[in-house]
């Protein structure tokens, strides 16, 4: 039974274009079907990872004083609350620069002054680094659309950066932590 079959396959092999394609192309097929199959572990053991380290309890009580306390740095020493929440959309580009610059400059010196910083990938800009599967996902961003699984070679756009140590001064009561900056008050006139 089989021999027809072959000799019917064989026929319509010769004689079809389009079915001698679809054969030709089987074993190719079954290639990219493995590739794939390989891909798609790989993903699963990054999203794995992934998952398990979204489930972390993310504890406000923990992250609360020192986000403020961060917070209020940013604020007391660069005015950064203050700029962000202005509304500049009516200012001239002039002075929405200028001040800008200046609180560009006190930010970089309270981010020196507080935190160390490095990058996550040691490496020059615009040049091409190689990640072996020792990377963790979290650890690099793909810019393009294409899925891509460890290991690959890829253009570095942008080192990122790793906190290695921060120092943020503490508050001295605890109720104080949410106080991001204290009012302002001039013209005191003391009560009788």
């Amino acid at each position: 039974m089989r021999i027809f079959s072959a000799i019917a396959i064989f026929f319509k092999v010769l004689f079809d274009s389009k079915y001698f394609y679809q054969v030709s192309s089987l074993s190719q097929n079954e290639a990219k079907i493995a590739e794939l199959e390989e891909n798609l572990n790989r993903l699963r053991l990054q999203n794995n990872l992934l998952e398990s380290s979204a489930k972390a309890p993310v504890v406000e009580d923990d992250l609360l004083p020192g986000a403020c306390a961060l917070l209020s740095l940013m604020q007391r020493e660069a005015r950064f609350l203050d700029f962000t929440l202005e509304d500049i959309s009516q200012l001239p580009d002039e002075q929405v620069g200028a001040v800008s610059r200046l609180v560009h400059g006190d930010l970089k010196k309270l981010i020196r002054q507080y935190m160390e910083l490095k990058p996550v990938i040691d490496a020059d800009e615009g040049q091409k680094v190689s990640l072996g599967q020792d990377r963790m996902p979290y650890e690099i961003q793909v810019a393009s659309d294409r899925d891509v699984a460890l290991p690959f070679t890829a253009t570095l756009r942008h080192k990122g950066y790793r906190l290695v140590s921060i120092n943020l001064p503490q508050k001295k009561h605890p109720e104080a932590v949410r106080v991001l900056m204290p009012a302002e008050l001039d013209s005191v006139e003391v009560n009788p």
